[in-house]
């Protein structure tokens, strides 16, 4: 592998997924892209010639994005979001909805899940009464992830910042396992979406109330 097709492959990355590697990344990068050509078998430029024609949901794309995704999240992470939106956001878009109509809530590059159920939870927590008038969608490129969410059946680490009341209220243990109660994974909806797309669906005007996407724009450059 030369230089230059590293170096391809990284822009290759940024322009189709949105991803941006810094130079600390480089040897990881390299490894994937080994792994990559040797999976497609005819080596590494004409894979890399491959994605330069791929857009999502070519099969090319989908099985690289598990590769190179950050898949790190837990319950409850950053904290100090879910709180400013279920005592400071939610009830002012409650009020100027008047309950006449179903808030709408993103969340961008959920990962296993754990961001959107957090949401879920806080939400029945706070305004229990209004549950039902809030609607989650949660949207991520990485579909072994997506089926985890939608399993909803998380280790001891992922539940390691609830508090033992939150425990007992929204999980069950299964094995050495936890499973999420069956009330909340069906207040979210799971989308396979490559943010980097333009998705004039997903971001038709006035489509969303409140958008949790800090823990994926990290990642993008601008």
């Amino acid at each position: 592998m030369s230089a230059s097709e590293l170096g391809r492959f990284r822009a290759l990355l940024r322009d189709r997924l949105g991803l941006v590697f810094e130079e600390s990344r480089l040897n990881a990068l390299a490894e994937t892209l080994r792994r990559q050509s040797a999976a497609n078998g005819n080596g590494c430029n004409d894979y890399l010639q491959r994605l330069s024609q791929s857009f999502y949901p070519d099969e090319t794309l989908r099985a690289l994005a598990p590769e190179i995704t950050v898949t790190e999240t837990y319950f409850f992470r950053a904290a100090e979001q879910i709180r400013a939106f279920v005592e400071h956001a939610l009830p002012q878009l409650l009020a100027d909805s008047a309950g006449m109509r179903s808030l709408r809530v993103l969340s961008a590059g959920c990962a296993s899940g754990e961001e959107p159920y957090s949401l879920a939870m806080a939400v029945r927590e706070a305004a229990p009464e209004y549950a039902r008038k809030v609607s989650i969608v949660a949207a991520d490129v990485n579909q072994a992830m997506l089926q985890k969410a939608r399993n909803a059946c998380y280790s001891e680490w992922s539940l390691r910042e609830l508090e033992r009341a939150q425990r007992a209220r929204w999980f069950r243990a299964s094995g050495s396992s936890w499973r999420l109660d069956e009330q909340v994974r069906r207040s979210v909806v799971f989308e396979e979406r490559n943010l980097a797309d333009e998705n004039l669906d997903l971001w038709r005007p006035a489509s969303w109330d409140a958008v949790f996407c800090r823990n994926v724009l990290m990642y993008f450059d601008p």
